[in-house]
């Protein structure tokens, strides 16, 4: 018994050291946008990164999403609407509802997955620590052209 409630206590403490650093990691990244204009070559590469970059993945899921979308619509409603209202509800139906949604889970995914990446890669190759070495504050550095 006396175990397992040390356990849970453990569990607990480092279920708030993590939130913790989490919470200083949010409010330094905040504090840093007092410093955005020295940092704004990489804001802007970050801008043409997530936007320019991602456009050949989102029009090619686009256009996928577009073509499932009409077989099932078409498969749906053949034989009670007209045809030239296919057309219309599929453009509908992409434009207002599902593009922006999957727009933004595609740029999610690919954005968020490539910047952890680059940052994994930082700081198994211990550049993240060189940074603290030349008194770069690796927050304003890294983590605000993301932000």
């Amino acid at each position: 018994m006396l175990n397992m409630i040390r356990h849970i206590g453990y569990a607990t403490v480092q279920f708030f050291e993590f939130y913790g650093k989490l919470t200083l990691l949010f409010l330094k990244s905040i504090l840093s946008f007092r410093k955005v204009h020295t940092y704004i070559p990489q804001v802007i590469e970050q801008f043409i990164y997530i936007g320019r970059y991602s456009l050949p993945i989102i029009v090619i899921t686009s256009m996928f999403m577009g073509l499932v979308l009409g077989v099932q619509i078409g498969t749906q409603i053949s034989s009670t609407t007209p045809a030239w209202v296919e057309g219309g509800l599929i453009l509908r139906s992409i434009l207002l509802e599902m593009g922006p949604v999957v727009t933004g889970l595609i740029l999610a995914g690919r954005v968020a997955s490539g910047i952890a990446s680059e940052l994994g890669a930082m700081k198994v190759t211990e550049q993240i620590d060189a940074l603290c070495t030349m008194a770069i504050d690796p927050v304003e550095f890294l983590v605000m052209p993301c932000f």
